[in-house]
């Protein structure tokens, strides 16, 4: 065997790492793409499933600040999605809401569309953050730039709301609502760079329309259309904004309609990149109230030299018109060349200089008045005024002179002069000195931290020029000594004739009176001196000495008062600051109130007594001690003497005792008021009660308690009383027994007797009302016997809240002249403070029957029925000289609304029948009556009504009359009268033998209803009248009567006499 040569030897294979790597490159990318899957299903489940997506408030929770909960959620956020009571908080930010739906169009992400078909929540309480909780912004410490030009925004993608909706929303901030959305209906559409919005929305606080367009690029285009009213304001407040061209070159146009009016409009061109500007603000018919103005503000210039022009008018009833201008260069913080006018009362008033508001306030001007006259507005003023007034000012030093100052004021000269300046430390007063009409005040001195010396002085000798309401001469003077740190003070205030109010009756007057101050501010001694009367208190003198703190307490009082022959001495202190305290003690003897003619009635009385009071008021907290005692005297003659005695802490009041005697009459009491807790016990012995007070007679006596809460209390009482009298009332006896607990299954029995009961011309031997049962179940019963007329009355029901009782009236009689009135059947009814309701009540005697339905809360609904009312019912309240020989009938419907409007129909008639009238000594006149009716319908708008009256032979009477507008109460319409024949109505003429004729004719109504106006006319025409007794024979009568709007009445025609004719007019 031969071996092979390294030549013939087999190749070496190559290596094989390349296909390594290939494989472990695949084994990556399947790794990454089943990674990638992975997390693609993850996001499907989360997102795009219904089970997924309900984990991701879990993951909110987890990885957010804020908590997310609902009770029930449905569908995918890639689709259509429904929360129900929805709950996100955190981050100050709260959520509630009942039920919240989006619908995502998912299909559209794939182009780079958002489209939300709708958006809607409803029943939701959103709690906004507090200030306090907002993130404020960094401060950066330099000075805010403009930028040259706005960005352009141009998001990748489109968005679409096709529907936004709120209902029931409420926002609120601190607990506190700001805002109740009613409803919103709203669409938004941002598309090539084009923002576009529209819809509406209902508050509490008013309504709005909205239509807008705003493009992001360039100069920011814009059109806006907003309509909105309030009704927080009366009238209701309206507005119309009206934006056009862009937000760098606005032309914008405000209408205002209620209680403000008017227009606005601004018309500018911002130049960003050229920093300049130039606009025009302008007003016209702008009105609030009575208050009218129009004008404008143009700017012009860079934005750091900016000019700016003022021209503005103003109007009121009540005060001159005005003319304002303002010229002034905008300099950063600067003005500079300022020129500001008013123009008014014939005059001006000028103000012109510079200021610099960059740090600390600089400023140098001149305040200049020429020729003011207040004669040309008003003649009964007389003011002229001119002046000069030069101030300078800056870095905590400011100074102002009085260069010239003239004028006259009624009549007396005004003048003034002087200056006043302040360099920082100390503040000068140089012969400072204004006088207005006889009166002045001047000042001269200095007042520094080291040392005062500051003289002022006061002259008043005619009070009434200045203050019209107040009349008298003040004379005052005061030094200010010491220093700043430690003030002193020496001063004097008299007065003469002090008169405040009507001289013939002032509301205070004083003859004379002074006071002194003096020593350190804070430790003042005064003493006081005068004399005073007025319309609610009686003469009186005063005098005394008190010490001072004018920011803090006074204390050391010491008063005497001297009034009604007797005397009050008053002592103690009080503390104002920080806390309101006081301790004071007063002592009155032999004061004598029926000489002050407010009190005459009580002439032949004195009091005396001594009074304490101590408290004070701090942390929302009133506590009180005070007590009268030794109280002692007569009342009309009768000895008074007695005691009392209260405590109270915060809301717990004590009444520690009350014992009062005043002639044979004896009153006790005590008792707490803790909160709402009531516990109050009395007793009352009143044997001679005319010794109270005159017209009072007879005697009372009682005891009783009274517990339970403020609110409702429980009453336990007993009273009895013998030959009371009130003025024409008298009753002769008075049995009471009241236990009343005014709470749910609260007691309710009470029986109250009267007997001998005098009224109102009426007199009833008895009256009895008494209730058995509990507060919300009882029965209730009252009657009258031994009167003219007597009532009946018995109901069950019981109260349902304080103000409110609910039940049946079950019996009503009332008989009164032979005849009695009584429930058909049980009537439901419900009585409160501030609303009623009976339904179905049904009324009948022997001859006539009616039944109403009548409820009153925001609005009155009366609805009636009479069957029949016979005259035979109203007995003795018809006169003897007519007999009705008919019977009313009819229906109504009738609603009146909280604002006065009335809708319904109401319709009464008298059956056919006859009237008779009876004249003293003459036939009866018989009247047959074949129809009569008045309907009336109601709108909310007017009233309408037709009266018809047809009497056969004897004639007929038809109206119309309308009602519109019922505020203004317009009223139009017109009456007929035909009167074929009125020979009927001889007997009405006396001795006359002869009547005839006839008349027809209309009258037109007009004006309203407190003012009624009448026009048309009414004939007699065939007329003859014979009177034997007095030769008077009257023939062929012919005469027209007409009346005029105006109110002239015109008569035209003619009557035959024997003797000739004779003309009318």
């Amino acid at each position: 065997m031969t071996t092979p040569t390294t030549a013939d030897q087999a190749p070496v294979p190559a290596p094989r790492r390349p296909r390594r790597w290939r494989r472990l490159v695949k084994r990556i990318l399947l790794t990454l793409i089943t990674f990638l899957l992975l997390i693609l299903a993850l996001a499907w489940w989360l997102l795009g499933t219904a089970s997924g997506y309900r984990q991701l408030p879990k993951l909110i929770n987890r990885l957010t600040p804020y908590t997310l909960t609902y009770d029930q959620l449905d569908g995918a956020l890639l689709g259509s999605q429904r929360w129900q009571n929805l709950h996100l908080s955190g981050g100050g930010l709260d959520i509630h809401a009942a039920d919240l739906h989006l619908d995502l169009r998912a299909g559209e992400l794939l182009h780079g569309d958002i489209h939300l078909a709708e958006v809607a929540l409803s029943d939701a309480t959103i709690t906004l953050p507090s200030g306090s909780d907002a993130p404020k912004p960094a401060s950066t410490g330099e000075p805010a730039t403009i930028p040259t030009q706005l960005p352009a925004i141009d998001l990748p993608v489109d968005l679409n709301i096709d529907q936004l909706r709120l209902a029931n929303i409420t926002l609120k901030q601190q607990q506190e609502p700001i805002l109740h959305i009613e409803s919103a209906d709203l669409a938004a559409a941002y598309r090539d760079s084009t923002l576009t919005t529209r819809g509406n929305a209902r508050t509490d606080k008013g309504s709005f329309d909205l239509d807008a367009s705003l493009t992001t690029r360039d100069d920011y285009p814009l059109t806006l259309k907003l309509s909105g009213d309030t009704p927080l304001t009366t009238p209701p407040q309206t507005l119309t904004l009206d934006w056009q061209q862009s937000l760098l070159k606005p032309r914008l146009s405000l209408a205002l309609g209620g209680m403000a009016s008017g227009g606005i409009d601004l018309d500018a061109n911002i130049d960003l990149a050229g920093r300049q500007l130039q606009g025009t603000l302008a007003w016209h018919n702008l009105a609030y109230e009575e208050h009218r103005s129009h004008g404008s503000l143009d700017l012009n210039g860079a934005f750091d030299t900016l000019s700016a022009t003022l021209d503005a008018d103003y109007n009121h009833p009540d005060s001159p018109p005005a003319h304002l201008t303002l010229n002034t260069d905008i300099h950063g913080a600067a003005l500079k060349n300022t020129r500001l006018n008013l123009a008014a009362l014939g005059g001006r008033v000028e103000y012109s200089g510079d200021a610099d508001f960059s740090g600390s306030p600089v400023w140098n001007g001149t305040l200049t008045i020429r020729d003011i006259d207040s004669k040309k507005y008003n003649t009964a003023l007389d003011l002229q005024l001119d002046g000069d007034i030069r101030t300078h000012g800056g870095d905590g030093h400011a100074a102002l002179t009085i260069e010239n100052l003239k004028g006259r004021w009624q009549n007396h000269p005004v003048s003034g002069s002087g200056s006043l300046a302040y360099d920082g430390n100390t503040l000068t007063a140089r012969d400072l000195q204004l006088a207005l009409a006889g009166n002045s005040v001047r000042a001269n001195g200095s007042a520094a931290p080291a040392r005062a010396d500051l003289d002022l002085n006061l002259t008043v000798p005619a009070l009434e020029r200045l203050v019209p309401i107040v009349a008298g001469d003040i004379q005052a003077r005061v030094h200010l000594g010491g220093n700043l740190l430690a003030p002193t003070i020496n001063g004097d205030l008299n007065w003469r004739n002090l008169t405040v109010g009507d001289k013939q009756n002032p509301i205070t007057y004083s003859k004379q009176g002074s006071a002194h101050a003096e020593g350190p501010f804070n430790r003042l001694a005064v003493t006081v001196n005068g004399d005073a009367r007025g319309r609610h208190y009686p003469p009186l003198t005063l005098k005394g000495t008190a010490t001072l703190d004018p920011l803090h307490r006074v204390e050391n009082i010491d008063f005497d008062i001297r009034s009604l022959q007797g005397k009050i001495h008053l002592t103690g202190s009080s503390d104002y600051l920080p806390h309101v305290a006081w301790d004071a003690r007063a002592t009155a003897e032999n004061l004598h109130p029926g000489d002050w003619p407010l009190l005459k009635t009580l002439q032949n009385s004195s009091l005396s007594a001594e009074l304490a009071s101590k408290g004070g008021y701090r942390d929302n907290k009133t506590t009180l001690t005070a007590s009268i005692n030794k109280l002692r005297g007569n009342w009309h003659k009768q000895p008074l003497s007695g005691n009392a005695a209260i405590k109270l802490d915060g809301a717990n009041l004590d009444l520690d005792t009350l014992d009062l005697r005043l002639g044979d009459n004896h009153l006790t009491a005590s008792g707490k008021l803790h909160g709402s807790d009531l516990d109050l016990n009395y007793t009352a012995d009143g044997k001679q009660l005319a010794a109270l007070y005159p017209g009072l007679g007879g005697n009372l006596r009682g005891k009783g308690k009274l517990s339970g809460k403020l609110t409702n209390p429980a009453i336990q009482s007993q009273l009895s009383g013998q030959n009371l009298a009130w003025g024409a009332h008298k009753i002769a006896s008075l049995q009471a027994d009241i236990n009343t607990a005014h709470q749910k299954n609260g007691a309710y029995h009470n029986r109250i007797q009267l007997g001998g009961v005098q009224t109102g011309g009426q007199r009833w031997q008895n009256i009895q009302l008494t209730t058995d049962g509990t507060y919300q179940n009882h029965r209730l019963n009252l009657a009258t016997t031994g009167g003219e007329a007597n009532l009946k009355l018995a109901m069950q029901g019981g109260f349902s809240a304080a103000d409110q009782w609910r039940g049946d009236l079950n019996t009503l009689e009332l008989a009164a002249y032979d005849n009695t009135l009584r429930l058909q059947h049980r009537a439901a009814l419900q009585l409160g403070a501030k609303n009623l309701a009976v339904r179905d009540l049904c009324l009948a005697d022997q001859y006539s029957s009616l039944c109403l339905d009548l409820k009153h809360d925001k609005q009155t609904e009366l609805a009636y029925r009479i069957r029949e009312i016979n005259p035979k019912s109203l007995g003795k309240h018809l006169p003897a000289s007519v007999s009705l020989n008919t019977a009313l009938t009819g229906n109504g419907n009738l609603t009146r609304s909280a604002s006065g409007q009335i809708r319904g129909d109401a319709d009464l008639q008298l059956k056919p029948g006859n009237i008779t009238i009876r004249a003293k000594g003459q036939p009866p006149l018989n009247l047959p009556l074949k129809t009569a009716r008045l309907a009336t319908r109601f709108t909310d708008k007017q009233a309408e009504s037709t009266l018809t009256i047809d009497m056969g032979d004897n004639g007929h009477i038809n109206g119309h009359a309308r009602i519109s507008d019922y505020r203004r109460q317009n009223l139009s319409g017109d009456i007929s009268l035909n009167l074929p024949d009125i020979g009927k109505y001889r007997n009405f003429i006396p001795k006359a033998s002869e009547l005839k004729g006839r008349i027809n004719g209309t009258l037109n109504l007009g004006g309203t209803i407190s003012a009624p106006v009448a026009s048309g006319s009414l004939q007699l025409e065939g007329g003859s009248l014979k009177i034997p007794e007095y030769a008077t024979e009257l023939n062929n009568i012919r005469l027209k009567l007409s009346a005029a709007r105006s109110g002239q009445i015109d008569i035209n025609g003619n009557i035959g006499t024997p003797d000739g004719n004779l003309d009318a007019k």
